[in-house]
């Protein structure tokens, strides 16, 4: 008998880059799938689909796996989660995201784009990847910012935690 998650596990696409990598994608992988891709890997998560893609670290940058996904180079105008896991003992454990860590926060737009990104639920993530340590990245990173500004930036980071029940 198939069981959901079985369902929910799929081989994504592959595709080659240049004329010697040839990558890998998976959606919602099984452990299986996940150890396949290597002790270091990339992925993207949707928070509307409730999809996990993950491939080799050393194989394809986000931009190149994200346009082959159909996010393109954009990969902010969606509600997506990109960063790179490690594996430790038989768990990846995200611990960066380039395109996070290097956003500025004074921008205009950058806050109510981090805003976005934060009051996602990004629970499902945990079934393939532990996120918890580069959501808190995220936020302290919020909270830095927030407390050299006197906006009014600090009432949607609270509406956020409260949403996600911090």
């Amino acid at each position: 008998m198939i069981t959901a998650h079985q369902i929910l596990e799929e081989y994504k696409t592959s595709f080659r880059i240049g004329s010697n990598k040839y990558i890998e994608i998976f959606s919602n992988p099984s452990q299986k799938e996940l150890l396949s891709c290597g002790d270091e890997i990339r992925f993207t998560a949707d928070a509307i689909k409730k999809e996990v893609y993950v491939w080799n670290a050393n194989l394809a940058i986000h931009d190149d796996a994200n346009k082959i996904l159909g996010y393109g180079s954009l990969w902010f105008k969606k509600p997506i989660l990109t960063g790179i896991a490690q594996k430790k003992g038989s768990t990846y454990y995200a611990y960066r995201s380039d395109e996070l860590e290097t956003m500025n926060l004074s921008p205009p737009g950058s806050q109510e784009l981090l805003s976005e990104i934060l009051s996602y639920d990004w629970n499902f993530v945990d079934r393939y990847i532990e996120i918890k340590d580069l959501l808190q990245l995220l936020s302290d990173k919020v909270e830095k910012y927030m407390k050299s500004d006197t906006g009014s930036w600090a009432k949607t980071l609270q509406d956020i935690k409260d949403k996600r029940g911090k």
